[in-house]
Parts: C-alpha cells; structure tokens; sequence
C-alpha cells in the first residue's frame, strides 16, 4: 500500500498548476476482529479499509476532503482525480484561514515495524482452551496498521505497525466481573496465561461478600488501568497549548507555577516508544518525545500545527492530546504493594470519570471491576461500588506516598472508525487518602 499510495500522489501533484499544493494523508488498516461470549468465538470477521484525505491549498486558502482506497491504481486515481477536482472548484470560494499551517521544507521518513502476529486460528484455540471453564466476554483485534503522508513537495512518510489487541473480562454467576487487557506486537502465551490465572484469583475474591464503606478519606493503591482513567480525562485538556492559552486548561494552575506535584512524578508523550508516527497530517516531523510533567513541575505543552502558527511556537505534536502518554517509574514493587498499603482500597478500575472542579483538577467517577477492602496487607473483600471525588493535585501531589517499578503497556481498543494507535504506559499509586463520597 506505501507505493500505491505514493504513486498515486505523484501522479496527482504532476497535474497541478500555479502555485497549488497538495497534501495527502492515509491511514488504514488491515485487521481480523473476534467476539467471544462464555470463552466460545461469536463472531468472527475481517476489515480491510485504506481512507484517503486531500487538502490542496494555495495561500491561505484551502480545501480538503476524503475517499476510500480500493487498492487498485486505475480506479483509485479516477475516484482520487474526482476528489481533486471538487477541491479546485471549491478552494477559491473558501475564506482565508488566518492559522493554515502545513510543512514547506521536505522531510521524508520510514517507520515499518511488522512483526509476524500468531495465525488468528492459533490464538482462538489458545484463549478458547485457557479460559473453557470461565465466563469470558470480550474482542480481538489483530493486524497491520499503516499511516501515510505525502505532498506535492516531493515529502513522503510511512509508519506500519503489526498489533494485536484482546480485551476481555471474565464474570462471576452474581454478575460480578474481572477485567484485563493484553497488547503488543509479540505474543507470549505464557503471559496471557499470566493474565487468566490472576483474574482466577480475582474471582475467587468476588464470590466474597461485598464491603459497603461509609464516605469518607481512605488509603489506597490505584492500579496502572484506574490511574489510566483519570490520566485520560486530563489529556483531553490538561497539555494543550491552546487549553493553556485561553485558560481552560485543568492543568492551568500547574503551568503558571501555582501548584504543583510530587517531585516523584514525571510524564511524557513517549511517541517514539510507542506505536504513533513520528510526522503530523500537515507534514511536520515530530519529536520521539516531549516532556509534560518533570519532577512535579509543568515542562512543555503540546502543539499542533494550527497553535503553532497561532502563537508562535514549534510544532511538536500532531494533535494536542498526548497518544503515547507515559509516566516514570518508581521504587515500589508490586510484591510490596499489599504490605505498603497496609488497610486500604485496592482500586483495580475506575469508570464515568468526569470533572467535579476543572479549575482545580477534581475529578469524580464509580470504581468499578475488581476493587477490594485491604487489613493488614491482607485482601479481605471485594468493595461495593462507590463514588470517588479527588483532585489529582492531592492524589499526584501531597497525598502520593509511592509509585511502582513494574509499569503496564495499555494499547487502546479503540476501533470505532478505525483501530487506534494510541497507547499509556503507567505504573500504579499509592496514596495516602482517596475520598470516597457516595
């Protein structure tokens, strides 16, 4: 598909004139999907799909639009050469737009990392046998994944990933669930086996009798997926440059230095590390990574092509919302972790987070799948389900007392319109009060 695509593009921007140019992005993905329900394979089903987006610009004007790939070059230049000619008869009609911003100054790079995924008949036996005698629910998602760019400059990029993606949660006969999550581009068995015999254990602790606690503030350990609830609300608003700008950052208060967090915590969009391409859809080539939080203060902000030439900055994201966001480690192992929060909540997941106090970074939600009542670093009941309410100002900042070694790799199951690429890769926390509110 990368030659395709790039000769496609070649053959488009031959046939421009003046002073038009030609942007393209593409991104598609060829990908196996399985439902499973009670460990047995539902349904099963293959998507193939490669969308193609244009935006010709001359000066400050532009047009863009989009249609899908056939793989064939013939039919896919007629529908492309439709496409461009919609945009010509458009482009002279558009306003001006004061913040167009597309890279001038050709910048080409490969990024193709297709490790061999197990064949989809080997992997259904292998979560069909491990998990017969278990009531499990959930979706794989396997496959290539391609990102593209290419302009009449003559700049090409290319990204391909090979992942595969199973989430699924196994339920008790009272409707009671554990919940786990395994992605990458190398499958192990042994460590989805790993996965199945922890959520065993799990469930054997949800056929306790649930605790019901009062409100109240309680110790608590966040695992690396409870924490990854709340981290992703603040990535919707907390880097963005712009967010900061016009002040509706929740992070507003970190970036002008009225507040800030434990030294122990350090963030970054790891892009580099992780699966999303190193360029943005107007052409700009990115860094592996930019720091967000380092030491407890606010580093940098992100910024996309249209902040960039809003207020004067360098481009160093594709899209203010941080894809690859990952957290730095710290001493405490998860062998200790029971001991180190002695009597407390062990918060497994987290759902419905939303914002109680943007301005001061209060975030509320329910816990969810898995939570347990902890005395004397010993797990003694699973906990009915309550309502938090807690800033992570307190929650990152005063009240964090460690962070784990061990780190876990969370790909998105996303796949609404198309497979995600983005990804966290966090530890878990331990604090020394969460507030429980309902």
């Amino acid at each position: 598909m990368r030659d395709h695509f790039y000769q496609l593009i070649d053959n488009l921007a031959g046939e421009l004139d003046g002073d038009l140019q030609l942007h393209a992005t593409l991104s598609g993905e060829e990908s196996d999907f399985v439902r499973f329900n009670h460990a047995r394979v539902r349904q099963a089903g293959h998507v193939s799909q490669h969308g193609l987006q244009l935006a010709l610009v001359t000066g400050r004007k532009h047009a863009s639009g989009d249609c899908e790939l056939s793989g064939t070059l013939d039919a896919d230049l007629m529908a492309a050469r439709s496409l461009l000619a919609e945009l010509r008869d458009l482009l002279y009609n558009c306003p001006d737009d004061p913040y167009l911003n597309y890279n001038e100054q050709p910048c080409s790079s490969e990024d193709s990392r297709n490790e061999p995924l197990p064949p989809l008949g080997q992997v259904i036996e292998t979560i069909s046998q491990a998990t017969a005698d278990l009531d499990l629910v959930g979706i794989y998602a396997a496959g290539d994944l391609v990102r593209g760019y290419a302009n009449s400059l003559g700049q090409k990029n290319w990204l391909a990933r090979s992942i595969f993606n199973l989430d699924w949660s196994c339920h008790t006969p009272a409707n009671q669930a554990v919940k786990s999550h395994y992605a990458g581009s190398r499958w192990h068995t042994a460590t989805l086996q790993q996965h199945i015999d922890s959520q065993r254990q799990a469930l054997a602790i949800l056929d306790r009798p649930a605790k019901q606690l009062a409100p109240g503030r309680y110790r608590a350990y966040l695992a690396p997926s409870a924490l990854a609830e709340l981290l992703e609300l603040l990535s919707h608003d907390g880097f963005s440059l712009r967010e900061l700008r016009t002040c509706q950052s929740s992070l507003l208060k970190l970036e002008q230095g009225n507040r800030r967090l434990s030294p122990a915590v350090s963030m970054q969009d790891n892009r580099g590390a992780a699966y999303e391409p190193l360029f943005s859809d107007e052409g700009f080539m990115l860094p592996a990574s930019v720091p967000l939080i380092d030491n407890g203060e606010f580093a940098d902000a992100l910024v996309d092509a249209r902040s960039a030439r809003e207020y004067s900055a360098p481009v160093n994201a594709a899209t203010e919302v941080p894809g690859s966001l990952e957290m730095a480690p710290g001493d405490l192992a998860d062998s200790d972790i029971l001991t180190a929060l002695d009597t407390g909540l062990y918060i497994n997941h987290l759902w419905y987070a939303n914002y109680s106090d943007s301005n001061n970074c209060r975030m509320t939600g329910m816990t969810r799948y898995a939570c347990y009542w902890v005395e004397n670093g010993q797990i003694r009941a699973p906990l009915a389900v309550m309502r938090f309410d807690d800033s992570l100002y307190r929650l990152l900042g005063e009240q964090l007392e460690a962070i784990t070694r061990e780190r876990q790799f969370m790909h998105s199951a996303d796949s609404y319109d198309e497979r995600s690429l983005a990804s966290m890769h966090l530890p878990g926390i331990l604090c020394s009060e969460f507030r429980l509110t309902l």
